[in-house]
């Protein structure tokens, strides 16, 4: 298996739609956006889940990140999520209020989203 983690040189861009930076270890890295789960905002910063359970932090906030990548859903005002790594359980966020992850745990779904997660959802499992 690839490693989810590659070197990044200073002044090199991320390969829009395929990497993201993080900070690892005090140096920047890349990180492919195939093995990222979730990314979530903690205070005025963000972390990066990744497939394997890391959290990476990332500079800047989740409005930014969002539009780094416009494929993720955003359940939550502090929660994206890759829909690769989300179980089709509609019920869960209907009744529940909660996006199920396929590497386990959860991820809240706020009242004004859940219609749109909840039919998305749909269309997955369709």
């Amino acid at each position: 298996m690839r490693s989810a983690i590659t070197t990044y040189a200073p002044g090199v861009e991320a390969a829009p739609g395929r990497s993201l930076p993080v900070i690892i270890d005090r140096l920047p890295r890349l990180v492919l956006l195939a093995s990222v789960v979730r990314i979530e905002a903690v205070g005025s910063r963000c972390q990066v889940c990744t497939q394997d359970g890391r959290l990476y932090p990332v500079a800047g906030t989740l409005v930014s990140l969002a539009r780094l990548v416009p494929h993720f859903w955003q359940p939550h005002r502090s929660h994206l999520v890759n829909p690769a790594y989300v179980c089709c359980l509609p019920g869960s966020v209907r009744h529940q209020g909660r996006l199920l992850l396929k590497i386990g745990g959860w991820v809240p779904v706020s009242r004004r989203r859940k219609e749109a997660i909840y039919q998305r959802l749909k269309q997955l499992s369709a």
